[in-house]
């Protein structure tokens, strides 16, 4: 695999870890106590 496809698949695998330890983080700390994507999974379910 060229180089340039591991860095572009590694970006992209690294961007949901990031939104998800962003929601986390935001679940936490928020005085709401839910991330984005905490409600809007909770929604779809």
């Amino acid at each position: 695999m060229s180089e340039v496809v591991q860095w572009f698949v590694t970006a992209v695998g690294g961007v949901p870890v990031f939104l998800v330890l962003r929601d986390v983080f935001h679940s936490i700390w928020h005085p709401g106590g839910r991330g984005r994507l905490g409600r809007g999974l909770v929604a779809a379910v």
